[in-house]
């Protein structure tokens, strides 16, 4: 047994307990498509995983004495989990499944269905080996289909999404949703083909590199899921470290203005911010770094109407470039104005 035939199975039985959980048995809960639909996508994901794991899905098979009936059941609890992740994620927008894709997964389910005494009729395939008959190819490529379909429509609706998002924490759900839902249909693709291809040529010697490449899409397709469904408090870290690192970006701006001005004004004995500020209160130094440059703007002023000291082509153009102040009482709009102007200075 490969690490991830054991980890995925465990990562979604660990969700799936979670979700599961007494306490969160309130009947609202029940009425909510995305708590529903996420708890039927976790149990239904843990259960595919689980049977569909080499050697397990043997050992399933063998305990009932029916050849390939783990691929079956694997594969159908796949179908109804993907579905179900799907409708609670669009839930979100407070949106219902298209009857089209609806409609799909039941074709995909009847298509299982249809296999099954085929399946039943041949010998046991591994889970972790290439399709050796026609009948199992069919039901791969089935599950790859649906994958394809419901992927593609994910990304696309959530593509349309992000765009009309402003907040940035769903924006940035919107972003992780995106990559796993674009790794979905790149697995399936690259799944799919590759089936097709070594059943029509066993002799071909890419399979291993496709095999390993899927793999690792599909890391990182479950990984970017359990990421984009992750509680919102989850999110709040990278969107915070962002805003900091976008601070220190404006701060840097700023200082650029201000070390220009001051090369003019000279230094004033104005009371600075600590090195302690400059680090864990931010938004405090960059009201000060503002509130600096609009008093030596003042200064730059004052010196260029009196003519008290030696006017030179770059004083005019940074008294310029700092003559027009957009006319809000919001600091922060003057903190994007002056970053404008740093980049012409």
């Amino acid at each position: 047994m490969q690490l991830h035939d054991a980890l995925f199975p465990i990562l979604f039985w660990s969700l799936a307990i979670y979700l599961w959980r007494r306490s969160s048995w309130q009947k609202e809960n029940w009425r909510d498509r995305r708590v529903l639909g996420a708890r039927v996508f976790a149990i239904c994901m843990a259960i595919a995983l689980t049977i569909q794991a080499h050697p397990i899905g043997m050992y399933f098979d063998a305990a009932l004495g029916l050849n390939n009936l783990s691929w079956v059941l694997g594969y159908s609890n796949a179908v109804v989990g993907v579905y179900a992740g799907t409708s609670a994620i669009v839930s979100v927008r407070k949106r219902v499944l298209p009857r089209w894709l609806s409609l799909v997964s039941i074709a995909a389910l009847t298509a299982f269905v249809l296999l099954m005494p085929f399946l039943l009729a041949i010998a046991e395939e591994p889970h972790n080996q290439l399709p050796r008959s026609f009948p199992m190819l069919l039901l791969r490529e089935t599950l790859y289909v649906f994958l394809l379909i419901s992927a593609a429509f994910c990304f696309r609706t959530f593509r349309r999404w992000i765009q009309e998002e402003e907040h940035p924490t769903g924006r940035l759900r919107g972003s992780i949703l995106i990559i796993a839902f674009g790794s979905a249909i790149f697995f399936a693709v690259l799944r799919g083909l590759s089936a097709l291809i070594v059943y029509s040529m066993p002799e071909w010697s890419g399979y291993g590199i496709a095999l390993r490449l899927s793999d690792s899409v599909l890391i990182l397709c479950i990984v970017a899921s359990v990421l984009g469904l992750a509680p919102v408090s989850w999110l709040r870290v990278p969107i915070q470290l962002a805003g900091y690192i976008e601070q220190h970006r404006a701060l840097r701006d700023l200082e650029r203005i201000r070390n220009a001005l001051v090369r003019i004004t000279g230094r004033v004995r104005w009371a600075q911010p600590s090195y302690a500020d400059r680090w864990f209160n931010l938004p405090f130094v960059l009201y000060c770094v503002c509130i600096d440059i609009l008093d030596r703007r003042i200064l730059l002023q004052a010196q260029l109407t009196e003519g008290t000291t030696v006017v030179t082509d770059e004083h005019r153009r940074i008294a310029k470039l700092l003559e027009e102040l957009p006319d809000t009482p919001d600091w922060i709009d003057l903190v994007q104005h002056f970053r404008q102007v740093a980049r012409e200075i």
